[in-house]
């Protein structure tokens, strides 16, 4: 019926009814929890002497005395809930609601015609209804029945922001997790050069001919049972130990991209954050816009009728108008645009019902350059990362040398392996016991192919070593950029709000002089113009502030 209403609300006489909400109610509803900060439970609390909420609810007594002392400002000293519901039947038949609408509204859960009409004819309550008996009714239900969109929306700090982007994006969950199987693959290969234990169950069955050990001569029966325990051991294994190391290496590398994925999605989130913050300034800057164009058609409409000014000068002005509307409308999507592609990196699941706080007057100081480069000496994840990389080449070219030596192992195996599965044989001999060996590796001939994986290794470290030293530049001209890129936009800012002041006055000045026939329409247009976009550019240099800030952050971490 395109009303806000209180559905399946169970009343009087444990009756279910859906109650109407006029939308100047629902509005002040909203303003009510915006400001007091409710988002579910009930809507109204108690509030000590000193101010504070406690509890979670009012009780019906207590909205009770607050009507009856209404009525009594109003003049009104006896008063029954039977008043009200008469009262609510007259505001609707004044509204013309017709009868067979405004009975469900009233609590009764049949309610005839002419008790309709009854209720519609009286009386003087409407000085204090709807809105006492709507209060009695929410202070029982939760304002979550209202639909998702009117919930107040969640507000978000920037730290709380990292701190979702971190928890939900999908570029640090994947570095997070490289960094937990490189753990992985380390935590295996140092299990791999300890001794192992394994058991060792197994029948072999053989093809009888009449002799003992059957058809296939190597067997030692018809039937033999293996049941051991074998415990394997590297004496000495350097390919198995360079391995190891070489894995440390690597999980070091995957730990400093996934801190340097955490870096980079420090600027991506001040990108979206602010970028939500200017987008909602724009719209402001886009409001005031519209509203010095809207009275500057007032006045030449108004020096028009009084003939002070030609026609052409209000067509200017309409012109103007529509213009500064249609901005107002591509500042409002540029809004609704900034709080979407954000909340892919917030939530978990798709929401755009949140806002972010405007913190772009506070400024946080730039170090010196000198305590910049130190912070980007110690925490830069870019060249922990390369740093990680040569070494795990180092090792990789062990590794590949290590496979030219020999390699000693040795097992260690105790159970039967025997004719029967007993611990003795049918003289009575024991056939639980142990074996002992030793095994000794040497490569010998492989083709080339360990010299070429020497040789392969080697070129792997001299590419990690180029890559090191690019890092390095790379990371010394970035940072000299950046820092000179904030240094710049905080240097700008003074500068920005003068223009700010100085267009204001300009165009307070010139419509002023336009009203004194001193000058031209154009002219007021212009000025309009100039402060518009002097707000605007000094909003983007905030953002270009921050942004920057967040650039040398990536570098340095956070100072």
């Amino acid at each position: 019926e395109e009303h806000w209403a209180l559905v399946d609300l169970m009343g009087k006489g444990r009756h279910i009814r859906t109650v109407p909400v006029p939308d100047w109610v629902k509005a002040a509803l909203d303003e009510w929890t915006k400001a007091a900060g409710v988002g579910d439970g009930r809507v109204f609390r108690c509030v000590s002497r000193k101010g504070s909420v406690w509890g979670n609810g009012i009780t019906e007594k207590v909205i009770w005395h607050i009507v009856k002392d209404s009525a009594k400002r109003a003049g009104i000293q006896q008063l029954a809930p039977h008043d009200c519901r008469r009262s609510c039947g007259g505001d609707q038949s004044r509204g013309g609601r017709a009868v067979s609408n405004r009975s469900t509204s009233y609590p009764h859960p049949f309610i005839l015609y002419s008790s309709a009409r009854f209720y519609t004819e009286l009386s003087p309550m409407s000085r204090i209804l709807p809105t006492a008996g709507m209060a009695l009714v929410l202070c029982q239900f939760s304002a979550a029945q209202a639909p998702p969109d009117t919930v107040a929306p969640l507000r978000l700090t920037l730290q709380d922001a990292m701190e979702r982007a971190q928890k939900y994006s999908q570029q640090t969950l994947t570095a997070n997790l490289a960094a937990l199987l490189a753990r992985e693959d380390t935590v295996q290969a140092k299990a791999a050069l300890y001794p192992g234990v394994n058991g060792l169950s197994q029948y072999i069955y053989t093809q009888g001919n009449g002799t003992p050990s059957g058809v296939f001569v190597p067997n030692d029966g018809v039937h033999i049972y293996n049941d051991q325990a074998v415990a394997h051991a590297d004496l000495f294994a350097p390919v198995k130990r360079a391995d190891y190391h070489r894995a440390m290496a690597a999980e070091a590398a995957a730990r400093a991209k996934a801190d340097l994925a955490a870096r980079g999605l420090i600027v991506t989130v001040m990108q979206d954050y602010y970028g939500m913050a200017v987008a909602a300034r724009k719209l402001n800057n886009a409001d005031l816009s519209v509203r010095d164009a809207q009275q500057f058609l007032d006045i030449t409409q108004k020096q028009e009728q009084a003939g002070e000014v030609a026609h052409a000068d209000t067509v200017k002005a309409q012109l103007q108008l529509n213009d500064r509307k249609r901005d107002q409308q591509e500042a409002q999507l540029a809004v609704d645009k900034a709080r979407i592609n954000f909340a892919v990196l917030l939530f978990p699941d798709y929401q755009s019902n949140f806002t972010v706080v405007d913190d772009l007057e506070s400024l946080a100081a730039l170090p010196a350059y000198g305590e910049i480069q130190s912070l980007a000496g110690k925490n830069s994840p870019d060249i922990r990362a390369a740093q990680a990389v040569v070494q795990q080449q180092d090792y990789e070219i062990r590794s590949a040398h290590a496979a030219m030596l020999p390699a000693l192992s040795m097992d260690y195996f105790f159970g039967i392996s025997a004719n029967q599965f007993a611990v003795h044989n049918y003289e009575g001999r024991n056939l639980l016991g142990s074996v002992v060996q030793a095994q000794l590796t040497v490569p010998i001939w492989t083709w080339g192919a360990a010299k070429s994986r020497v040789k392969q290794a080697e070129l792997k470290l001299q590419q990690a070593r180029n890559d090191l030293t690019f890092t390095q530049r790379q990371l010394l001209a970035e940072m000299d950029a950046f820092y000179r890129e904030a240094g710049m936009a905080r240097s700008q800012l003074a500068s920005l709000r003068e223009s700010v002041d100085l267009s204001r006055q300009s165009l307070d000045l010139t419509v002023l002089r336009y009203q004194a026939g001193e000058a031209m329409a154009l002219e007021v247009v212009d000025a309009q113009n100039s402060a518009r976009d002097a707000r605007n550019a000094l909003d983007d240099g905030l953002v270009r502030y921050r942004v920057a800030v967040g650039n040398l952050q990536t570098l340095t971490g956070a100072f």
